[in-house]
């Protein structure tokens, strides 16, 4: 009932006062085509307010039952707004001692008709365009953090199928019907009756002005230079944000460094043990050092994940610091598939400045050689396991073409009677199943009579906000933090119960995060000097290290490493841009500083283009 209140309530004031104002009488159909008109445009000025200045956004509006403070704002911005478009649209004056007012009506020619639709389709379509970039620009940081020109490249050379439902709703209401919305708006105001004219007259140290205002009449007449202006304006906001500029400048300067520092897996020598060991890889979502405690090398006043701090502590866990840390964030490593390719190729995820599909002939890095086409020439099994579609951002492409992974995903679980045809929570569905799923994949690869990798990627703390399932726990005030707590307790479960298994004893384990969380409110009050490294912990090791603190690596490193930890021995410890840290010799950052290998790996290297994305 309030909701019917706050939303049709004043458009009636509007309508009503303007009848009075007006003083003519109108027929029932034409008062209520009337009333229809301001419901709409005081609603739709409503919500476009709320939105830009309070927070909210178009799905978190439907979603509210219009009680309390949000009720309250929302009916006076509406009887404000009512009152002040009713005033206006009955030319009544307003100013400093207005004197005059022209409303004069003057009949265009059908030359000047046309010209004016022209010009209003025009600006039209490039506020439209002003908008997008605007609004598009605010969502990507919203939903994104730091997004870069290089990741949405990549998408876009993708499709779209497997993305979580909401974001893609998220940006059609708040980027696209939001725009159509605001360009609605506009063309309404121009081209409205309003006052064409208004002589102001001013008075100043008793010296008299007379100024004529006819601020609509000048805009509808420079529409399009002002439209223009508008387009340039957001543009150059949307290539600021997302540092176009420097991409453009590195992507065009050719870079030798991967060339002269690249280890091809394919020709270097690799020995494996006698007896293989089993692997089990997981890759926790957007799981960072930052969520642990100031004491143990984070940067929270609690400790967001004692488990997963309790399996640094006592297995081994390579930091950047002299407490718990872990690896630094590459360019081109910053996103899910992108941080797969750097963890079992050793290489970054990069796009090229030219063509238009992402490899050749449908293949995914048809050059590269991973840790999948490695274990696969030794006779493993390989299994994948996601919790969404495996075909967004080129996952399953990836996987099966290296290495011959069995892709288990959404559709899987459906098929496998793990969840329902009609179940669908977040990307897919929730860690909680994932786990069960696991326990059931992993125990059917144990008993064959071949050596196992299995590796698998968690859900739950994608930003923004995480998954909040049914173990979820309110010990913090935020409910990222609270995911985050609840995926470190099942993680802990899950290695327990891999530890009670035959198979552990001949099995390592390697938990990391994919990348840094993407989630930009969480990390408002972060001390601008602390580092961010992503999650590293390998259990039960084949071999061990002294060299696990004050390291300088990216995620690349960990190709190498993730090898060496089931017992494999590399020669000269290198394989693509990465470098085994069990073994105490530099990674490419601590022998060229890790500004100089940001710096290269962001600039255009003819050399992958040509080895890794076109075979050549």
């Amino acid at each position: 009932m309030f909701q019917f209140l706050c939303m049709f309530f004043p458009p009636l004031i509007a309508v009503a006062l303007r009848s009075y104002l007006k003083k003519k009488e109108k027929s029932i159909v034409g008062t209520l085509f009337e009333y229809c008109i301001w419901t709409l445009l005081i609603n739709c000025i409503v919500i476009i307010v709320l939105c830009l200045f309070y927070d909210y956004g178009f799905i978190d509006i439907g979603a509210l039952s219009f009680s309390g403070f949000f009720s309250l704002k929302y009916i006076s911005l509406s009887l404000l707004l009512a009152i002040i478009m009713a005033l206006l649209s009955c030319n009544i004056s307003v100013g400093i001692k207005v004197s005059h007012i022209y409303n004069q009506h003057i009949e265009l020619s059908k030359k000047k008709k046309i010209k004016n639709i022209v010009r209003n389709i025009i600006s039209s379509i490039m506020l439209f365009l002003s908008f997008i970039f605007l609004l598009s620009t605010e969502w990507m940081k919203n939903n994104f953090g730091l997004v870069t020109l290089e990741k949405i490249l990549f998408q876009m050379k993708l499709s779209i199928k497997g993305a979580n439902e909401s974001f893609v709703y998220s940006f059609i209401l708040q980027c696209i019907v939001f725009s159509i919305l605001l360009v609605v708006l506009f063309v309404f105001v121009v081209n409205f009756h309003w006052k064409k004219e208004v002589l102001l007259k001013l008075s100043i140290f008793s010296k008299k002005l007379a100024l004529r205002v006819s601020p609509f009449k000048l805009i509808k007449r420079f529409i399009v230079s002002f439209t223009a202006i508008i387009l340039l304006v957001s543009i150059v906001f949307f290539a600021v944000k997302i540092d176009i500029i420097n991409y453009c400048f590195y992507a065009y300067e050719d870079s030798s460094f991967i060339a002269e520092n690249f280890v091809d897996t394919k020709t270097a020598k690799i020995n494996f043990p006698e007896n293989k060991r089993n692997l089990i890889y997981i890759y926790m979502e957007s799981i960072e050092n930052t969520y642990m405690s100031e004491e143990f090398g984070g940067a929270q006043p609690e400790n967001l994940m004692p488990e997963l701090t309790r399996l640094s502590n006592e297995n081994i866990s390579f930091s950047n610091t002299s407490k718990l840390g872990g690896a630094l964030q590459a360019p081109g490593t910053g996103w899910t598939v992108a941080a797969m390719v750097s963890n079992t190729c050793g290489i970054p995820l990069k796009i090229p400045i030219e063509g238009n599909s992402y490899g050749k002939y449908s293949e995914f890095l048809p050059g590269a050689y991973s840790l999948g086409d490695i274990l696969k020439e030794q006779g493993y099994n390989q299994t994948l396991l996601v919790g969404s579609d495996a075909e967004f951002g080129g996952r399953k492409d990836f996987f099966e073409q290296h290495g011959n992974y069995r892709v288990l995903d959404y559709y899987s679980a459906i098929d496998d009677g793990i969840i329902p045809s009609d179940y669908k929570v977040w990307w897919g569905f929730e860690d909680q199943i994932l786990y069960k799923y696991a326990k059931k994949e992993i125990i059917k690869l144990a008993k064959q009579d071949k050596p196992f990798n299995f590796t698998m990627l968690t859900v739950d703390t994608h930003h923004i906000g995480g998954y909040v399932c049914n173990l979820y726990r309110n010990d913090f005030d935020k409910q990222y933090a609270n995911v985050i707590a609840c995926a470190s307790r099942q993680i802990s479960e899950f290695i327990e119960w891999i530890k009670t298994q035959d198979f552990y004893k001949n099995t390592t384990i390697v938990i990391t995060g994919d990348h840094l969380s993407m989630d930009p409110e969480f990390f408002n009050d972060l001390d601008e000097n602390y580092t961010r490294t992503v999650y590293n912990a390998f259990i039960n090791s084949a071999v061990n290290s002294e060299y696990i603190k004050n390291r300088d690596f990216a995620t690349f490193d960990m190709f190498p490493t993730a090898l060496a930890s089931i017992g494999i021995i590399i020669e000269n410890n290198r394989l693509g841009l990465g470098t085994n840290l069990f073994s105490g010799e530099p990674t490419l950052m601590e022998r060229y500083g890790v500004d100089e290998v940001f710096n290269e790996l962001n600039k255009n290297s003819n050399f992958y283009n040509n080895k890794f994305i076109f075979d050549k």
